[in-house]
């Protein structure tokens, strides 16, 4: 059936038992009967029981008769035709089924008036039209109208005074429910890519989590509970003191190392608990400048442990350019906690360049905290003619001295580094 068809509905007569029509009802000059016959509807009838609810919020109207002329639908989606609706008070509507017959094909009903629901669902799928003296009886289908209690959780907040003021100025606290996540038509809500409405000024949310200590992470979907239960299942949203740009995929540490945004906080996490981010699917782009306009790392990055792995930089440098990872670290550069594993640059030159691996330089106030880079390598190629400012020819090769990360920087550990120009490893 066509789910979302309107209808023309030709006459509605409805009672709390009553399933005849009332012959001495008229429609004008015209009885309700002759109305019926004359657009072949008399013996053509839908009757839908509420199953504990109302229709049209009548206390007293339990069941509900259609009758359809001939080549119409039945309609089984209330919502679809004007003035007529069917509800139940704490509940969901969850679709139709046939009622139960007798073995002479009779409805049955139970002591309150409601036709009794069989286990046979109604196929919505399919369109339906009522053959002469053709009588369906059909019951409606109610789950618990229950939410999704979204609980906050503030990081830190061991003595509970802790507070998040929303953007409307309401004040939440650890264990405030701070929203309602509402299941679809299929009973189902996707906790993975909606994010709480809730939005702050002073914290970030960080992640969803099944139990209020925030140890087992909830992705994924929840199913509206089917066993009668009306108590709201309940997840925990984790947020973190601060505004940052939280990075959990590659995608993300590749923009944040693209191009990193000045004055921006970025938040190193892993959903699964690897501390490991692989961005080796993911090409990266050097910061090749001119000395005049020299490109700056100017921003907070918490690695929280987390190892950014495979990264691959890769750069064409015009004549005089300087090339380095991370161009010039500015005065509020604040990298702590963070490890890069295997690092891999290749830089190819039209002639003469300055290139680093690490940096270029480090202004004065930028800050450092176990930062680690494990595996690198620096690949050039320059032509025979070409020279690197940095890293000046000599008569045994190559003074290697300062290639690594410039400006005197000793904050960042480089282990396992390795340098080859023109193909030619010079020092590893």
């Amino acid at each position: 059936m066509k789910f979302a068809t309107r209808i023309k509905i030709i006459i509605v007569l409805a009672a709390c038992m009553a399933i005849t029509l009332i012959a001495g009802c008229s429609i004008g000059e015209m009885t309700a009967e002759r109305f019926l016959k004359d657009k072949g509807a008399q013996d053509k009838c839908v009757t839908y029981s509420a199953s504990g609810g109302v229709f049209n919020d009548n206390s007293n109207l339990l069941l509900l008769h259609l009758y359809y002329p001939a080549e119409n639908e039945v309609i089984y989606d209330f919502s679809k035709a004007s003035n007529i609706s069917v509800a139940r008070a704490g509940y969901v509507f969850n679709g139709w089924v046939y009622a139960k017959t007798d073995d002479a094909g009779k409805p049955l009903y139970d002591e309150k008036g409601y036709l009794v629901p069989s286990e046979n669902a109604v196929d919505t799928s399919v369109s339906v039209t009522l053959k002469p003296g053709e009588h369906l009886y059909l019951c409606a289908v109610w789950v618990p109208d229950v939410r999704v209690d979204v609980v906050l959780v503030i990081d830190g907040d061991t003595d509970g005074t802790k507070t998040i003021t929303g953007t409307d100025g309401t004040k939440y606290k650890t264990g405030d429910v701070i929203e309602g996540k509402i299941f679809n038509a299929s009973g189902t809500v996707n906790i993975s890519s909606a994010i709480p409405s809730i939005a702050s000024s002073d914290y970030t949310f960080l992640q969803y989590y099944k139990d209020e200590n925030c140890t087992e992470i909830m992705k994924g979907t929840l199913t509206r509970p089917t066993d009668g239960s009306s108590v709201n299942p309940k997840i925990y949203a984790k947020y973190i003191e601060g505004v940052w740009t939280v990075v959990r995929t590659y995608t993300q540490a590749a923009n944040m190392l693209n191009t990193p945004v000045e004055g921006a906080s970025y938040y190193l996490y892993t959903e699964d608990g690897s501390n490991v981010i692989d961005c080796s699917s993911r090409a990266l782009s050097l910061k090749t400048y001119n000395s005049g306009d020299a490109f700056k790392t100017n921003c907070t990055i918490a690695g929280n442990g987390v190892t950014l792995k495979n990264l691959n930089f890769r750069a064409n440098v015009d004549n005089g350019q300087i090339s380095s990872v991370f161009g010039v670290f500015g005065s509020n550069a604040n990298i702590s906690n963070l490890t890069i594993e295997n690092l891999n640059v290749t830089v190819t030159a039209r002639r003469d360049l300055t290139v680093y691996l690490v940096n270029h330089s480090v202004e004065a106030g930028a800050k450092f905290d176990n930062v680690n880079i494990n595996g690198a390598s620096l690949t050039l190629t320059i032509p025979s003619s070409g020279t690197i400012s940095n890293i000046q020819k000599t008569e045994n090769g190559y003074d290697t001295s300062d290639w690594l990360c410039g400006g005197g920087l000793q904050s960042i550990n480089v282990t396992g580094a390795k340098l080859t120009i023109n193909n030619v490893p010079v020092v590893e």
